[in-house]
């Protein structure tokens, strides 16, 4: 989703274009969306907790080379296995469910 820099001032958003982007990806459009101050507040600070996270793990990357410390998954115990396991069918399906919000948008944007 791309967000017009004059839509964005219009709409006043205090955080800017990628809070409104996680709320988006966040919002059932099966159902009644809303939007405001309260709203841009809470998926400002879930996404900023993302993103820390994220900070957090990519920095402890750092020094890790994958030729020298990776270990194969028959080597892993078998909890990090099974959370390997749910990260995948995870990332899979966060896949799906943004692909179909970008397909049922798009047919509303073409079917006003």
């Amino acid at each position: 989703m791309r967000i017009n820099p004059a839509l964005a001032h219009i709409l006043s958003l205090p955080y800017g274009a990628d809070t409104l982007r996680w709320w988006d990806a966040g919002s059932n459009v099966f159902s009644e969306v809303t939007i405001g101050p309260s709203v841009h507040n809470a998926a400002h600070e879930s996404s900023n907790k993302l993103r820390n996270t994220l900070r957090f793990m990519v920095g402890k990357l750092h020094g890790f080379e994958p030729q020298k410390h990776s270990v194969s998954s028959q080597e892993m115990f078998v909890n990090d296995q099974y959370m390997l396991h749910l990260l995948q069918e995870f990332s899979i399906k966060v896949f799906f469910f943004l692909s179909l919000s970008d397909i049922i948008m798009a047919r509303i944007r073409n079917n006003p």
